[in-house]
């Protein structure tokens, strides 16, 4: 990408100043110049040195000038060298920040609401609406299953999952088997699948396992595909969505309030922008990296949260592009890596 070959080339003075107009503009919401950044930062130099510096820096697209006589704000490839830099040693959450998040998930008791509970904390420390996705049909797996003949023409199918979920689906068929036909095909299937992903309980799989039972002409293929339908469905890749907007100082400018709420309201969206991280890092988003309009005037930080060796799900949160990155990739890391382990100790991996 251009901008990483402009990375090279940037003094350290000039990351320096870079890195002090980005804090400043977070801070204040104006744009910067170079007295108010020499007053605001340490920088050991003058404010016509500052001056020349921001220059370049704009002349390479890190910093753009809205007005001609305002100062400079950051442009999207200023903050991506500035998220960049940060990445290289990615923060922490203060110690009370640690505790807050271990201290709330270690009560939970359940998938869905430690997700809720992920959600409210990112939220509450951020300041930006954070968001979470229930855990991936490959993440999740069977606890148990049984078929039950409820009337003369349904077949109830109570499926437990290792989330905490447990769907209840009914079947129309004809003739329900018997409960004498019924009894060997929840043994079977409990002993051939409590523990499966729910990915792995396709209908090619169960005709494969129960291919030693006596045929019931196409009831069988019937309640097998039923199996199969249920286990994709249910709450899998459900989002949990907490906004809390406490931006400062000033709040948000109208056209960014207006993207934002536009992506909280696009579910698939969501889902799409926080799933992106791989290999277990936080993953930024920032602008015009992404190719949906509303994305402008945002920025989007997430992390997957993992059980087994898998990502599971994501947790993540929407914000202006003038957020405290610090602060949110300290949190959001922690925060997945505190999930998973709560998950992971309520059974789900197992």
């Amino acid at each position: 990408m251009p901008q990483r070959r402009s990375e090279q080339v940037l003094t350290e003075r000039r990351q320096r100043v870079l890195a002090a107009a980005i804090r400043h503009h977070i801070s204040t919401a104006e744009p910067v110049s170079s007295e108010a950044l020499v007053a605001a930062a340490p920088l050991g130099v003058s404010s016509a040195t500052v001056r020349n510096e921001m220059a370049s820096l704009a002349s390479m697209g890190y910093l753009d000038q809205p007005h001609t006589p305002a100062g400079r704000v950051p442009t999207d490839s200023g903050y991506r060298f500035y998220v960049n830099r940060l990445l290289r040693h990615l923060p922490r959450p203060t110690p009370r920040e640690q505790r807050i998040v271990q201290e709330k998930l270690v009560t939970q008791r359940a998938v869905e609401p430690a997700l809720e509970t992920s959600c409210r904390v990112l939220a509450t420390v951020t300041r930006c609406p954070s968001v979470a996705s229930s855990p991936r049909l490959s993440a999740s797996r069977v606890r148990h299953l049984q078929l039950t003949s409820v009337n003369h023409r349904h077949l109830l199918l109570v499926l437990a999952v290792s989330t905490g979920e447990v769907r209840h689906s009914l079947l129309l068929v004809d003739r329900p088997p018997s409960a004498s036909q019924l009894r060997p095909l929840n043994r079977l299937l409990n002993e051939r699948f409590g523990g499966t992903r729910l990915e792995d309980l396709t209908e090619q799989a169960l005709v494969a396992s129960t291919r030693t039972l006596p045929a019931w002409d196409e009831r069988l293929a019937t309640i097998l595909r039923f199996i199969a339908d249920s286990a994709r469905g249910g709450t899998t890749g459900r989002l949990h969505l907490r906004a809390v907007l406490q931006h400062s100082p000033e709040g948000l400018e109208a056209t960014a309030l207006a993207d934002l709420l536009t992506i909280l309201g696009d579910e698939a969206l969501l889902l799409r922008l926080i799933s992106r991280p791989r290999a277990g890092r936080v993953s930024v988003i920032i602008g015009s990296e992404s190719e949906h309009p509303a994305m402008r005037n945002c920025a989007v930080v997430a992390a997957p949260y993992w059980l087994e060796s898998t990502p599971a799900g994501a947790v993540g949160i929407v914000g202006p592009k003038r957020m405290h990155y610090e602060r949110a990739l300290a949190m959001v890391g922690f925060t997945a890596r505190a999930l998973g382990e709560s998950l992971s100790r309520l059974g789900m991996g197992a």
